[in-house]
C-alpha cells in the first residue's frame, strides 16, 4: 500500500482508495508509535481536539472501522489494527524506519511481506507493513515485549525536516 492523502492497494492493479483526513491522522499516530497501545482519549486528541473538534466516541469507532476496510483488515483477526478492550487500538505490526528519498514527498508506501516491489519514486516515502503475530482479540499485549514472527509484516515510516 502508498499511504499520503489516499490508500493506494498495490495487490489489487493499483486501486486507489482515498483515506479520509481522521483516518489517515489515526494511521499516521500508530505507525509512529507500533505496538503500542494508543488510548482513545490519546486518539481523540490528535485526530480532532488538536484540530479544535469535539467528538463522541463514535467517531473513533468509525474512523478505525473505515481504516480496517481500506486495509482490508478483520476485527476477529487482525493482522494490522487491533482493538485493545477497554484501554485503545494498538498497529500489531513491525515498523521500520527508512531515510527518505527526496524532501519534498509525504506519503508514505505499505507492502505486503510478499512483494518484491521496490521501485519506489522519487516522490514517495516507503512503508512496509505486516501483519504480527496474532493474538487473541481480547488479550492485552503490552508495547515493551512485542512478538513478531519471522514472516511478520513490517512497516516501514520515512520521515522528513
Amino acid at each position: 500500500f502508498k499511504i499520503g492523502n489516499s490508500l493506494a492497494d498495490q495487490q489489487s492493479g493499483n486501486e486507489v482508495v482515498r483515506l479520509g483526513s481522521n483516518e489517515s491522522r489515526i494511521l499516521l499516530m500508530l505507525a509512529e508509535r507500533p505496538n503500542e497501545v494508543l488510548t482513545r482519549n490519546e486518539l481523540h486528541e490528535f485526530v480532532w481536539r488538536e484540530q479544535g473538534f469535539e467528538v463522541d466516541d463514535s467517531s473513533l469507532t468509525q474512523a478505525i472501522s473505515t481504516l480496517r476496510k481500506m486495509l482490508k483488515d478483520s476485527t476477529k483477526s487482525p493482522e494490522f489494527v487491533k482493538t485493545v478492550p477497554k484501554r485503545g487500538y494498538q498497529l500489531i505490526c513491525t515498523v521500520e524506519r527508512l531515510s527518505p528519498l527526496s524532501s519534498d514527498s509525504s506519503s508514505i508506501e505499505v507492502e505486503e511481506p510478499a512483494s518484491d516491489n521496490n521501485d519506489a519514486s522519487a516522490n514517495e516515502v516507503e512503508t512496509i507493513v505486516e501483519p504480527s503475530l496474532a493474538t487473541p482479540s481480547d488479550a492485552i499485549v503490552e508495547p515493551e515485549a512485542p512478538v513478531v514472527p519471522e514472516k511478520a509484516p513490517v512497516a516501514s515510516l520515512v520521515e522528513y525536516d
